[in-house]
């Protein structure tokens, strides 16, 4: 039991402070990266772990192996240790998310500790999608716009997950309430041009997120966008929530699905 209760003991103490890593993506020495999530879908939910020299390298991450990888529940103080069911990832086994938890992860690896924590807010649900066209010529560019009811008095930060006929766009969509509270939002995704055709399946995944992961992906946007790496000589690495010196993001949030076809417009 006593490693238990340190486990927790530390999620309080990590629940009162923030603390910004920075890290150095351009550097040559491998870094562990660390990915997560429970959801108020049923599980398993899944922790990935791999090593990287590069950020931006095209190559694949290798796997990390033999971790010992924990996800507590910090309001019901249950823990759930993971099993790596294939090289580098690891899954839940009993483990429930609720909105409102607040959800701890510990990783010890290769005698190192990492520790992240999030909290679950409460769901919004994606009522439909729509679509806004605009002709080039020949050619139509088609995007995305889910639609939803956002509540009023309470800060929202959302993800948008799309899939094209089954595939996921290997793209990031978050959206912010701070200037549109408890309105009905219709906001466009804008995908590449040629992402969407006509007749194509579409499926939006919605995530309400907490705000540190709401920030992560955010400055995920802001690095892959060429637009704004063009004033940065050496843009620096997404603020992860995981402490203790590695990259990634562990997100307790939940989902909500809208699927479609895309009209011929």
């Amino acid at each position: 039991m006593k490693p238990l209760l340190a486990f927790f003991a530390l999620a309080f103490v990590l629940s009162a402070c923030q603390k910004t890593v920075h890290l150095n993506l351009g550097t040559t020495s491998p870094q562990l990266v660390i990915t997560g999530a429970v959801t108020d879908q049923p599980g398993p939910y899944t922790v990935t772990m791999s090593t990287s020299e590069d950020f931006y390298s095209n190559n694949p991450y290798p796997s990390v192996s033999g971790a010992q990888v924990i996800i507590a529940d910090t309001y019901l103080r249950q823990a759930d240790t993971l099993t790596e069911t294939s090289p580098g990832t690891y899954q839940t086994h009993t483990l429930t998310g609720v909105s409102g938890h607040n959800y701890a992860l510990l990783v010890n690896y290769n005698g190192k500790s990492y520790t992240a924590q999030s909290t679950m807010p409460a769901p919004v649900e994606l009522q439909d999608i729509s679509f806004y066209s605009q002709s080039f010529g020949k050619n139509t560019d088609i995007q995305p716009i889910p639609n939803f009811q956002d509540p009023p008095g309470i800060g929202n930060d959302y993800q948008f997950v799309l899939y094209v006929n089954g595939k996921q766009l290997p793209k990031t969509f978050v959206f912010s309430d701070r200037l549109s509270d408890g309105r009905f939002i219709h906001e466009t995704l804008n995908t590449d041009t040629s992402d969407l055709k006509p007749f194509d399946q579409l499926r939006i995944d919605m995530y309400c997120i907490d705000p540190n992961v709401y920030n992560y992906f955010y400055e995920v946007t802001q690095i892959t966008d060429p637009g704004q790496q063009a004033g940065n000589a050496a843009p620096g690495n997404p603020t992860s929530n995981i402490y203790g010196g590695a990259l990634g993001i562990f997100s307790a949030h939940t989902v909500s699905s809208s699927q479609t076809d895309v009209p011929k417009m």
